[in-house]
């Protein structure tokens, strides 16, 4: 992502916490999630 200053990118950093047990299932679909509304479009 271009910041607007050349030479110069912005990048982002996002996390997700959750309870400790939390099954299996729930964590893959979350992690799935993350990683698909994380991808690059460019």
């Amino acid at each position: 992502m271009e910041s607007g200053i050349k030479g110069f990118e912005v990048l982002g950093f996002y996390d997700f916490l959750a309870p400790a047990g939390l099954p299996k299932d729930v964590t893959v679909k979350l992690s799935d999630a993350g990683k698909a509304s994380g991808a690059r479009l460019d």
